[in-house]
């Protein structure tokens, strides 16, 4: 797989947009995610759509990538 991958369509509330995903927001999420769980979050069932969302924002105000509805795919 190439180093940047394509990610879904992220963009704002009415636009349209694409977004390049790189391995450093790869670590982010991963790391974000991870730390959750260690916290305690509960995750039997999956991420929640407001954990999904709390980690879009920090991956905002942290690389400055807007993702709005963040999903993620395994």
């Amino acid at each position: 797989m190439d180093p940047e991958q394509h990610g879904d369509n992220m963009a704002g509330k009415g636009g349209a947009g694409q977004v390049y995903w790189s391995n450093a927001m790869s670590s982010f999420v991963l790391k974000y995610l991870s730390d959750l769980v260690a916290s305690g979050t509960k995750t039997t069932s999956g991420f929640k759509q407001a954990h999904l969302n709390s980690c879009g924002r920090a991956l905002y105000e942290k690389l400055g990538v807007q993702c709005w509805g963040l999903v993620l795919k395994c």
